[in-house]
């Protein structure tokens, strides 16, 4: 008897772009200019290269934003990386942006912000942000749309690594993050903005240096390991249980249903199997199917997904 899962109809997923920053030239204003990094403070050593920011972490070189105030009025200091993913024309709307991240606290009297932004492709337009707040008795972490901005109740940890993790759907306009796998929210609005200026595309994905009071606290935000990747319907287990029926597993999105179907002939493909159909979910998280009717001699899967 032959079962398989022979499709997900999803292209397979792609990293779009990742560094380590192994290839980075160490010392002050070193980050912008290398692999296409732009930003709008670079003579200022506001951003750049670390060697060994951790020794003995096995980090290696890192990168940093923030301690040493730029030149002039600039406010806010940004460093950006092009990514131009716009689901019209690349085969996944799905993206997910990871990093690790760490906020080193100030040691003079001024603590800011520093945030990790999200850009659209036509304009530039900040489409939304996570926010971590180095404030003098908090570390909230924040979510902002473009237009409002909403406190998580979670807080960082000045002075520790933490595992940042976002998933972007920019049909469905929905988005989810993770710290250090604690859900930041879950399925809200990724951009309140709207209007040709502000298109749902992924331009690029920044870091920003806010200050927060009227002068700038040298604290700075630690970047390792950046990455951002289009990600495709994740399937998770395809197996007989022990009853003889076969068990589909895979990774369910907010704001998508899900169709099993089945094919013996890889011919005509139905939806007729008792319990295949998986309406609008609310949450990430694992869905199962089980084909436990008389099964022939073989049978094929695949998983449709859909908005």
């Amino acid at each position: 008897m032959q079962l398989m899962v022979v499709s997900s109809l999803a292209c397979p997923g792609q990293t779009v772009y990742q560094t380590d920053f192994e290839n980075f030239q160490a010392g002050p204003n070193r980050l912008v200019g290398t692999e296409n990094w732009v930003g709008n403070s670079t003579t200022s050593g506001s951003h750049g290269i670390d060697q060994d920011a951790i020794p003995g972490s096995g980090l290696g070189k890192t990168a940093f934003i923030g301690f040493a105030p730029p030149a002039g009025a600039i406010n806010p200091v940004l460093v950006s990386r092009s990514v131009n993913l716009n689901p019209a024309t690349n085969s996944e709307p799905i993206i997910e942006f990871e990093s690790l991240l760490g906020i080193k606290d100030s040691t003079n009297a001024f603590r800011d912000s520093f945030w990790i932004s999200f850009f659209n492709i036509s304009h530039g337009t900040r489409l939304a942000h996570i926010r971590f707040a180095n404030e003098a008795n908090s570390s909230w972490i924040y979510y902002g749309d473009g237009v409002g901005i909403t406190n998580t109740q979670v807080n960082f940890i000045p002075g520790e690594i933490h595992l940042l993790l976002v998933r972007i759907d920019l049909v469905m306009n929905r988005w989810s993050a993770y710290l250090d796998g604690i859900p930041l929210f879950n399925g809200v609005p990724f951009t309140a903005l709207t209007g040709t200026s502000a298109g749902r595309t992924l331009g690029s994905v920044g870091a920003e240096w806010r200050r927060s009071g009227l002068s700038w606290g040298d604290n700075w935000m630690l970047i390792a390991d950046w990455q951002v990747r289009m990600m495709p319907l994740q399937l998770n287990s395809a197996a007989r249980d022990g009853a003889g029926g076969f068990v589909i597993r895979w990774t369910g999105d907010p704001a998508r249903s899900y169709q099993i179907q089945h094919s013996d002939e890889l011919g005509e493909w139905k939806n007729t199997l008792p319990g295949s159909t998986f309406p609008t979910q609310t949450n990430h998280g694992i869905l199962s199917f089980t084909d436990s009717g008389a099964l022939p001699a073989q049978r094929f899967y695949r998983v449709l997904r859909t908005p």
